[in-house]
């Protein structure tokens, strides 16, 4: 939080954030919420595409509290200082779904395809926002992504697919 207090960023992108965090009570979602930001929260899925989070897995910032199933469960989230921005619109994105059509992507070996799909609960968050200053569209993006060092091509595929999407 002191961080935030210094820089006083526009805007902020998580990977790797607990609902408890974006949720909870003076902790990292509550802190930016408490000086006005907005943003958006998508969790992770389960291995085959399910909604784990028992929230859909998609909070906003003005989202009523909810109970979910697992509190632990990790994700992403973009947050902004809505006197400089505005929300165009927003692009959640649940890997999973977009893995089921790896059997078409002729660049993957069927062992990496495998891998994707069995493994792949992984989401993206995408949101343009408009400054209020210059009226230009800024698009921001984070994701929580397939990671395994020796196969680079599992990232590339998913953000190949991500991008053409928005």
């Amino acid at each position: 939080a002191r961080e935030l207090n210094d820089y006083a960023p526009d805007v902020v992108a998580f990977q790797e954030l607990s609902y408890d965090m974006f949720t909870g009570k003076e902790l990292i979602g509550d802190v930016l919420r408490s000086r006005g930001y907005q943003g958006d929260y998508i969790s992770i899925t389960g291995s085959t595409g399910d909604d784990i989070s028992g929230f859909g897995g998609k909070l906003s910032s003005s989202s009523p509290k909810v109970t979910p199933l697992r509190t632990d469960l990790e994700g992403v989230s973009i947050m902004f200082n809505p006197t400089r921005f505005e929300r165009v619109t927003s692009h959640p994105t649940k890997y999973i779904v977009l893995n089921h059509h790896t059997a078409q992507n002729k660049a993957l070996t069927p062992e990496e395809r495998k891998k994707l799909l069995i493994a792949s609960h992984n989401v993206a968050l995408c949101i343009p926002l408009r400054c209020k200053v210059t009226d230009q569209i800024f698009v921001f993006a984070t994701l929580h992504a397939f990671w395994d060092t020796s196969k680079p091509e599992g990232q590339i595929y998913q953000l190949e697919r991500d991008r053409k999407s928005t």
